[in-house]
């Protein structure tokens, strides 16, 4: 008996050639514009600190609890999500998404208040849980395999961009118009970018006409998919590997960096969020770069080696030096940055070692274990604020009130977990770029 097929009916087939094979890159990038906005949702607490604890009346460790409650949403949803991306249509729940990030938006922009702030958090987590798992499910789908570690890297290079604008652009905006206005804008832009979302992506190459056994079916798949991804050790080494070198971002760029540069370092608002910039500058070159680099070069492995142990070392050099230049900081963050851009190789490896048609839950599986580390770490650095002799929790509206000893000693976790993650790449497997045979 002949299996049942979907039928499949090309998208744009009349288009013009040239026209037409740059369209998955600008779907790919649109869908990437997501991953931009999301990071503007992640960062944006670290540029407006003392409004922040002046407003709800809290300490650091209650900042950062706040701040990571974007990832109690963000983290959980990472596996449901990529069976969804994996199932149904990556333009709709994308579009979708980002609606819940702006309501969050404006949620937090016209209540005052601690619970109703933590549920506007949480919706902007469940919201940008989608992000970063839809672009790599549509590269997956419109693009060749080859093409998958690059494309991590530019929506990396993306949301590292999203990143700079909010640490140098919204610090300004802030100033300028107050905290409550900065997220009311954040959240119009969300609605422009739904609506892009809807009009311009398409799930895929060609439209399929499947009956509603073959749509059941996916689901048993799925489930097979899931559990061979899961029983593969490799896959949660390279998640955890992934967690480690992105920490720089998720404690020192969304959250604390600013406060250490102007606070412990005594540089002025301006100056610290440019040199904080830095950080995501270097991770917007360094993520393409190295995607090139290990594409070219054929190998995973050695990049993630280099790029965690480069930016554990500049890393201590940072923290332990109380009198660095404005200059000085601004080349060893963005070395950082630079160093960290290997993250991404985590993706691409357990990409590789996972069925081609999960995609999505290879990605979001990925996600989830990267999404670890804020929960744990940003609430932690700020109790580690809190009990230092110079802090207190009675520091609700001075973060001046910590000195730079108080800060390098809490922020001397991130180079210690850059080295430990150094040593375990030493465990992982080589893939050679290539994906595992079906």
């Amino acid at each position: 008996m002949t299996k049942k097929q979907p039928q499949k009916i090309p998208y744009f087939a009349s288009m013009n050639p040239t026209i037409r094979k740059a369209l998955p890159w600008f779907i790919c990038i649109l869908a990437a514009l997501f991953y931009c906005y999301e990071f503007i949702l992640r960062i944006t607490p670290s540029v407006m600190v003392t409004q922040l604890m002046h407003a709800y009346g809290i300490n650091a460790a209650t900042l950062g609890l706040l701040s990571s409650v974007y990832y109690y949403a963000y983290t959980p949803m990472q596996l449901p999500v990529g069976m969804l991306m994996d199932r149904y249509s990556p333009r709709r729940m994308l579009s979708m998404a980002i609606l819940f990030c702006t309501i969050g938006s404006l949620l937090i922009a016209s209540i005052i208040h601690l619970s109703v702030a933590e549920v506007a958090r949480l919706m902007m987590g469940f919201g940008s849980s989608f992000a970063f798992v839809g672009v790599l499910k549509l590269a997956a789908n419109w693009l060749p395999s080859r093409y998958f570690a690059l494309i991590s890297g530019l929506t990396t290079t993306l949301g590292m961009l999203g990143a700079v604008f909010g640490d140098v652009t919204l610090t300004k905006v802030v100033d300028a118009v107050g905290w409550q206005h900065a997220w009311l804008l954040i959240g119009a832009g969300g609605v422009v970018l739904s609506l892009l979302m809807w009009l311009v992506i398409r799930d895929r190459p060609y439209r399929v006409v499947a009956d509603k056994d073959i749509g059941e079916k996916h689901w048993e798949k799925a489930f097979s998919w899931f559990k061979t991804i899961v029983k593969n050790p490799q896959f949660y080494l390279c998640g955890l590997i992934g967690g480690m070198i992105w920490l720089p971002i998720a404690v020192f760029g969304a959250l604390w960096g600013l406060s250490f540069l102007e606070y412990g370092l005594h540089f002025n608002a301006e100056i610290a969020a440019r040199a904080t910039s830095m950080l995501f500058v270097g991770m917007a070159i360094g993520g393409p770069l190295n995607g090139w680099l290990s594409d070219y070069f054929g190998r995973r492995r050695i990049f993630l080696q280099i790029g965690s142990l480069g930016a554990a070392i500049l890393f201590v050099i940072l923290i332990h030096t109380p009198n660095l230049h404005p200059l000085g900081a601004d080349i060893i963050v963005f070395f950082v940055g630079l160093f960290i851009g290997c993250q991404p190789l985590c993706f691409a490896i357990n990409r590789e070692i996972s069925p081609h048609r999960a995609a999505g839950t290879a990605v979001a599986g990925t996600n989830f274990l990267v999404s670890l580390g804020p929960i744990l770490f940003q609430p932690l650095i700020g109790k580690l604020l809190d009990i230092t002799e110079e802090g207190s929790s009675a520091a609700t509206a001075k973060m001046e009130i910590f000195t730079y000893q108080d800060y390098s000693l809490a922020l001397s976790i991130v180079p210690t977990i850059l080295f430990i993650s150094f040593i375990l790449t030493f465990l992982v497997k080589e893939t050679y770029c290539k994906p595992i045979k079906e």
